[in-house]
């Protein structure tokens, strides 16, 4: 090959290196924009929401230079406004939609913990039987009795999993889903014997004497992964700088609420939530990686749970929904100080 050939070939080259390493480099050190982007997040007032929470109180955001807007969306608009890009972020249930969406061309991922069942720490989601029912150490106690629960949802998975335990299928009780904010009262009057619930409607209903815990999540699926943030085609693809900092930002009120039930994290959850400052410190609060990782090992097995009972298109690899490089980037940022 000529000389002047090779050389057209290096320069032509040259754009496809600079692109890989644009994709790779860690987030700028000056922690700033020429402007502050916009970044929508769409969130509900739960306490397991409390990574997003803080980094707004705490100034997290606004210290990478970001405008984070939170969007109040309903549960039962599920992936919708992610996929569409009316928002750009979002903390999500683990359920299969999220995957079907995926499945079907959505260029949506999971990119941090939000929320697992670490083994040995307080019940933050369980099943809770309705005062008068007596639990045992099996789930026998469920036989005949109606449950409330989110249907194709971590919900149904693990439960199906604590009533195998017993040899018990979904035929021997019966399952109901009907809205959470139904649930306290459905219970007192003996509409439903158990719900699927998370904190602090946990700690609520046993303080009104409507129900008490019967099984944990962690003690039937350890490690379980039910929860995560996400985003959507923006942050992965057309602002990684953006979704950078925004990761950084995250992991910070990560570390913060790891710190326990300290007067400023409770008081930010409190004012958050509008939930009573006695209801937040009282809680479990569930447990959140410090690394941002996640336990893909769960995620395969609820997936291919969601597949058999054709809840799913199909089984995704990791590699189609988890984007690790966000929290890989975020971690070298706060590691070498630059994140702050």
């Amino acid at each position: 090959m000529r000389p002047v050939h090779r050389t057209l070939m290096r320069l032509a080259l040259v754009p496809l290196f600079l692109a890989s390493v644009t994709a790779c480099r860690a987030p700028r050190d000056d922690n700033r924009f020429k402007w502050a982007p916009k970044v929508r997040v769409g969130y509900l007032p739960y306490l397991a929401n409390a990574p997003v929470f803080i980094a707004t109180a705490e100034g997290y955001f606004r210290e990478q230079g970001l405008d984070v807007e939170l969007v109040n969306i309903p549960i039962s608009e599920g992936v919708a406004p992610l996929v569409r890009g009316d928002i750009d972020a979002t903390t999500h249930y683990i359920h299969a939609g999220f995957f079907n969406a995926i499945a079907r061309g959505s260029r949506i991922r999971i990119v941090a913990d939000k929320g697992h069942e670490e083994p040995g720490a307080c019940a933050s989601d369980a099943l809770v039987a309705r005062r008068g029912l007596e639990s045992t150490q099996d789930a026998n106690w469920l036989r005949g009795r109606v449950v409330a629960l989110r249907p194709s949802s971590i919900e149904e998975f693990w439960i199906e999993r604590y009533l195998a335990s017993a040899g018990l299928t979904w035929r021997d009780v019966v399952a109901k889903e009907i809205p959470a904010s139904v649930k306290l009262d459905a219970l007192a009057n003996g509409t439903i014997d158990a719900a699927a619930w998370s904190e602090p409607n946990v700690t609520q209903a046993e303080r009104r004497g409507v129900a008490s815990l019967a099984v944990s999540a962690a003690s039937v699926v350890p490690n379980l992964q039910w929860a995560g943030l996400a985003f959507g085609k923006r942050l992965l693809d057309t602002d990684r700088d953006v979704g950078w900092h925004f990761m950084v930002a995250y992991l910070n009120a990560v570390r913060q609420y790891n710190q326990g039930k300290t007067d400023r994290n409770v008081a930010i959850l409190a004012e958050a939530t509008t939930l009573p400052i006695d209801v937040v410190r009282d809680s479990c609060w569930n447990s959140i990686r410090n690394d941002g990782m996640i336990d893909l090992q769960s995620i395969l097995q609820f997936e291919q749970w969601a597949k058999d009972r054709g809840f799913l298109d199909e089984v995704l690899p990791p590699e189609r929904f988890w984007e690790p490089h966000f929290v890989d980037a975020a971690r070298r940022a706060l590691a070498s100080g630059t994140g702050r």
